[in-house]
């Protein structure tokens, strides 16, 4: 095995540890200050109640309103800020409260007559739900659930829960766009060019073995702070000194093909490449297989 080959991958693999640590820290800020959990959170909300190709249900979008106002989902929120996570419980109790709902299925009835006029209520109350695609909604779980109260309200749980699904893929693909925007303005304000650094650490041999006792010591726990830090005391070739800045045309381009090929690698985040790290790190150290040093039997040969 050439182990020029792993100790370049280590070496890559350590840059694309820190930088994702740095770029993961950007992008949990942005969406701290746009408020990006919630937003999607509500988003996720709105196509429940109204159904995701009929935003113009006014009626749907009261019950949105009246459902942010409700303690049980209010309290899920900071003062005045939606909140950015609610439990199925909480959701369901409030829509049932909001729809007269929660005290028709308040209590377990064993009494068939009782039974059967608890039904009657949930159908009336259905019926009276002001937004048809909410009430279609309902109505189908209650058909589904065979007209049982118990089985009713775990349905509405688990349609919320699946719904909740969705809205988390949602925020998951919105996070790794600007987490993607946010390695390549990294990438390109630190002028880390994957393929530069590729090129340096094959045919530097001092910068090689420096960086790889230094990605060997790496701790998964490493924060933003102590990522600056470590890339600033590393002999990374990355920054804009002048042995790394492109001087015409075809240098440039070269380096936005890299700083691409960085965006990329850190948008996979910063668990992939300290697993990668890990893997290669235990094979360098591990080494070759020693040759045996008994002479082969021939053929034929017994004991």
């Amino acid at each position: 095995m050439d182990w020029v080959i792993v100790e370049v991958v280590i070496g890559l693999s350590f840059l694309f540890f820190v930088l994702s640590i740095v770029a993961s820290a950007i992008n949990e800020a942005i969406a701290g200050v746009f408020r990006l959990r919630a937003r999607t959170l509500q988003q996720g909300i709105v196509n429940m109640v109204t159904g995701a190709r009929d935003r113009e249900d006014s009626s749907g979008l009261q019950i949105v309103a009246q459902l942010y106002d409700h303690p049980l989902v209010n309290g899920y929120g900071r003062g005045p800020k939606k909140p950015s996570y609610l439990s199925s419980r909480s959701f369901r109790n409030a829509l049932f409260d909001l729809t007269g709902l929660l005290e028709a299925t308040g209590e377990p009835v064993d009494d068939p007559l009782r039974a059967e006029e608890v039904r009657r209520q949930v159908e009336e109350r259905l019926a009276a739900v002001p937004s048809e695609p909410l009430r279609e909604t309902l109505l189908t779980i209650w058909r589904s659930a065979h007209h049982e109260v118990a089985e009713f309200r775990a349905g509405v749980e688990r349609w919320f829960d699946r719904a909740m699904e969705r809205v988390s893929g949602w925020y998951k693909r919105r996070a790794q766009i600007i987490l993607l925007v946010v390695g390549m303005g990294l990438a390109a304000a630190v002028n880390a060019d994957a393929l530069r650094v590729v090129d340096n650490l094959w045919r530097n041999e001092g910068v090689r073995q420096g960086l790889v006792a230094q990605a060997e010591s790496a701790s998964e726990e490493l924060d933003a702070e102590q990522a600056v830090d470590r890339l600033e005391e590393l002999d990374f070739p990355v920054g804009w000194q002048s042995a790394n800045r492109p001087d015409d045309a075809g240098e440039w381009a070269i380096a936005v093909a890299g700083w691409v090929l960085t965006a990329l690698a850190v948008s996979v985040g910063a668990p992939f490449w300290f697993d990668v790290l890990g893997r290669f790190s235990n094979l360098r150290a591990a080494g070759r297989k020693p040759e045996s040093v008994l002479a082969p039997t021939a053929a034929g040969d017994s004991d």
